[in-house]
């Protein structure tokens, strides 16, 4: 068994960038950034308090949800559970895996309530309409240009129920343009049942700004209690930016319409971009007259 001192070196060596390093997409087969998805959430601070925001949008009575992008069923299982029913498409197919896996943690009724399949959102095409769209943590933001964001707005509004909603969870365009420093780790989660570690270094991003296209390297290096590396992967982070306008516009174009705009998901102002959209279409119900 490897020493924690030469382990160290060993991940060290590894760390350091290099032209003859392999380096794949993110959620591709066998990446890290799948094995450990979950974990890399439960961290993330763009995700504090979505999921109830999620919820208490959809309220209590039972909803039709298509969620894309849903990854490994994060925020589908939180919404199956609290009894809506949810589909769940993501272009990766490893992370369509991750989350059928999970469904056997629920109960039968639970598990009735939600299904995942493999999917493009640009080119998806269901039997059924939904009472709310979700596009949570970024998916719109891997869209490259106004092309693919129309596109996918389209569907979105295809899918809709006349009176439905979507909400999607956007980057803001100062964080893709402003990269935080560096750092070697940038993250590090460590597993206590095991007493191994997950360190994760974000690497400076390249900026192109006539494709407003950010592309950030991430290295992953799983590493036992002893200091030996158990598994690594260097991955393609690539993020495209737009402005509020630029939604605005090419919802109108899909025939939606930007009913409200937050930077986070609770009351305090925050960094996110999250857009409430509905048919241009929608009437809004009449309210009862109240007498004084």
């Amino acid at each position: 068994m490897m020493g924690k001192a030469e382990g160290d070196v060993r991940r060290q060596d590894a760390a350091r960038p290099s032209a003859t390093r392999d380096v794949t997409d993110y959620y591709a087969s066998g990446s890290l950034s799948v094995r450990f998805y979950d974990h890399l959430c439960r961290i993330s601070g763009s995700l504090r308090g979505d999921v109830a925001f999620y919820l208490e949008r959809l309220g209590c009575a039972p909803k039709h949800v298509l969620e894309l992008g849903c990854g490994t069923g994060r925020v589908a299982l939180a919404v199956a559970t609290a009894g809506h029913r949810v589909v769940g498409i993501d272009l990766s197919s490893p992370m369509i895996d991750r989350a059928k896996g999970k469904l056997k943690r629920l109960s039968p009724e639970q598990a009735e309530r939600l299904s995942f399949r493999q999917g493009d959102l640009l080119h998806l095409e269901l039997p059924s309409t939904f009472d709310a769209v979700l596009l949570p943590f970024f998916v719109f933001n891997h869209l490259d240009g106004p092309g693919e964001r129309t596109q996918a707005l389209l569907n979105i509004a295809r899918h809709l129920k006349d009176d439905g909603f979507a909400i999607i969870h956007a980057c803001l365009r100062d964080r893709l343009m402003n990269p935080p420093t560096p750092k070697q780790p940038g993250a590090t989660i460590r597993f206590a049942d095991t007493g191994a570690r997950l360190e994760v270094t974000w690497h400076k991003a390249e900026l192109d700004e006539a494709r407003r296209m950010s592309s950030r390297l991430v290295d992953y290096h799983h590493i036992s209690q002893d200091g030996a590396l158990l598994a690594s992967s260097s991955e393609r982070l690539v993020y495209h930016w737009f402005s509020d306008a630029e939604v605005e516009r090419e919802a109108a174009e899909a025939g939606l319409q930007v009913v409200e705009q937050r930077t986070s998901f609770g009351d305090d102002a925050g960094r996110e971009a999250i857009y409430i959209l509905r048919r241009s279409d929608y009437k809004h119900p009449k309210r009862a007259h109240r007498p004084p």
